[in-house]
């Protein structure tokens, strides 16, 4: 982004968010989860990200560091430069059983790199010798030789119960170049808590019967009469079902120990689909929706899918998948009968949250090929025989109705409707706004609501509580002060 007038300019991709660093060069180390070949360590998780290095003009990124998977290792993330810009610091991530984080050192050059920091992420270097870095929910530092690359001292807890999240997690203290830090609190990182609540048009609201928690992705049984969430935060998410019957009842429907996420109801509404990491890669698999037997994976691929929708006739899943970089392609698996998997529709930008009109002739989406995100709608399944957009001024969250004359979107804390018909052409008029409130979203991401029909039209939203602990930022001045004097160098 220019300083100078506010204009910005894409680099490259960089999927997961897991950080970039500038070089004296011009060139910037980042992180991505392309990694080329599947003996180099594809796609691991949906993660596995490895370092790329790309001049900041743009061009094509060059490959750095590629996964050990054979030796445990999950990914690459969070470089940092050293100075004189030949090594860089990054986060060595390993998986399963071990689940831990090293600092490693990078030689530019060699491109070899070795652990410098066991149990340790989130590294930089400060100019008063030392190596910063985060581990147990606490900032450490350590003394550091530049010339020789090595440490020359033993590690000091400087800032204790500070935001500290595995994986992608923040780094939790900004240091600025004359020795101030600003610091944050472990109190901020409270995972989320929501309250699901239906919504009439009127924006009235009424609870739904579900206790307090971190949910996502809440979806309505066919039948109306039970409801599948995702539970949980921090890479350690389950399925949850609640009987609209009996009021306070939430059962527990996964018990893997890691990432069980974004469910669908079958058609019938005896399988539940979703999406888990308990193979590695982050694929799709089906269930009893009674929660007997064993989750069934659909497909085994090194992309990341989730499920989104069936067409209206019950035969396809519609599914979102990674594609290239930061975009998601829609794809299509026939189940009924069986079929191959294909991708149906694939741009070089995100589309997703796929919903059909009730006869299964027109497809609506989200997309953010306009720069931001917006709905637009296509014929199915040619899809390239048209396309209109519907939304006006920005939205995402796309939902069928089920009378099929209007869509639903959201914008903001905005719920909308546009008119729709569909014969002999397509046609919509504009968009209306129905309610807002402070409710769950993710722009640009999944639909977190849904709406049901067995008692009078209502939404399922996922209203946000207030922290009850005001978040904070601690300012600290001359923070180097106290890191010398608790990391002393020789």
């Amino acid at each position: 982004v220019s300083m100078a007038d506010g204009r910005s300019q894409k680099i490259t991709g960089a999927f997961p968010p897991t950080g970039g660093t500038w070089l004296p060069d011009g060139t910037i180390i980042h992180a991505n989860n392309h990694q080329g070949s599947a003996e180099q360590g594809d796609w691991r998780d949906g993660h596995g990200e490895s370092l790329f290095r790309v001049s900041a003009n743009g061009g094509e990124p060059e490959q750095l560091t590629w996964v050990d998977a054979e030796a445990g290792e999950w990914a690459h993330s969070r470089p940092s430069t050293l100075p004189g810009g030949k090594h860089v610091l990054f986060d060595l991530r390993l998986g399963a059983p071990e689940e831990v984080s090293h600092v490693a050192l990078l030689d530019l050059v060699s491109r070899k790199y070795v652990t410098l920091i066991e149990q340790a992420r989130g590294a930089q270097y400060v100019p008063t010798g030392h190596i910063v870095f985060v581990r147990d929910g606490g900032v450490w530092a350590v003394p550091f030789d530049l010339e020789k690359l090595e440490i020359t001292g033993v590690a000091a807890l400087i800032e204790s119960s500070v935001t500290d999240v595995p994986g992608y997690g923040n780094w939790p203290v900004a240091i600025a170049a004359n020795g101030s830090a600003v610091i944050l609190p472990a109190a901020a990182d409270a995972a989320p808590q929501h309250r699901p609540v239906w919504v009439d048009r009127q924006g009235r609201v009424q609870t739904a019967g579900v206790p307090e928690g971190t949910y996502a992705w809440p979806r309505i049984s066919p039948d109306g009469k039970r409801i599948v969430l995702e539970r949980g935060a921090a890479g350690e998410q389950d399925l949850w079902l609640h009987d609209l019957e009996r009021p306070g009842s939430l059962f527990r429907m996964t018990f893997y120990d890691g990432i069980d996420a974004n469910p669908i109801w079958g058609p019938d509404g005896t399988s539940l689909f979703f999406s888990s990491n308990r193979d590695e890669a982050y694929n799709m698999y089906r269930m009893r929706s009674n929660g007997a037997g064993t989750p069934e994976r659909l497909i085994r691929s090194p992309k990341l899918q989730v499920p989104a929708a069936f067409t209206p006739d019950g035969s396809t899943l519609i599914y979102a998948e990674l594609g290239t970089e930061t975009s998601f392609d829609i794809g299509a698996y026939p189940l009924n009968p069986a079929g191959d998997p294909q991708i149906i529709f694939a741009t070089e930008f995100t589309e997703g949250t796929p919903s059909f009109s009730p006869d299964g002739k027109w497809m609506a989406y989200g997309s953010n090929e306009s720069g931001v995100g917006n709905i637009y709608v296509r014929p199915y399944p040619n899809l390239q025989d048209g396309k209109w957009q519907i939304s006006t001024n920005g939205g995402f969250e796309a939902f069928w109705s089920a009378s099929g004359d209007e869509i639903f979107y959201r914008n903001g804390d905005a719920m909308l409707s546009v008119p729709v018909t569909t014969t002999p052409r397509f046609r919509s008029g504009l968009p209306k706004v129905l309610f807002e409130g402070d409710y769950y979203r993710v722009p640009l991401g999944s639909r977190h609501y849904d709406v049901s029909y067995a008692e009078g039209e209502r939404f399922l939203m996922l209203e946000n509580i207030p922290e009850e602990n005001t978040t904070q930022l601690i300012f600290v001045e001359n923070w180097f002060a106290k890191l010398e004097r608790l990391a002393p160098r020789r």
